[in-house]
């Protein structure tokens, strides 16, 4: 029954009269239902099928952030030990430059 959820029940009323017409309505109210369903059952399976695209697409963008504050991180470092090398280099000429000039 229809009542019940079951909407592959066809017109089993073939008159012509009043019963016939409105069985006939019926019928073609519970075809549009059936398909209403199947068109919402489509899109919530692509809308499932996007949200996993995307979740996906978020990890990749989580993990390539990650990569990309770890190289930054890398590069601070090493800036920083050049600009210690940098002002020793410094110390060490000016020592020299003053040996000389003594």
């Amino acid at each position: 029954m229809v009542a019940e959820g079951n909407l592959s029940i066809t017109n089993l009323i073939k008159s012509e009269d009043e019963l016939g017409k409105l069985a006939g309505a019926f019928e073609k109210m519970t075809y549009n239902l059936r398909a209403l369903i199947q068109g919402v059952q489509n899109n919530a399976q692509q809308l499932a099928a996007s949200s996993e695209e995307l979740t996906a697409s978020a990890e990749q963008s989580t993990l390539a952030s990650n990569q990309v504050a770890s190289a930054i991180v890398d590069i601070a470092c090493g800036a920083e030990t050049q600009v210690r090398a940098v002002d020793n280099t410094v110390f060490i000429v000016e020592k020299m430059f003053a040996g000389i000039h003594c």
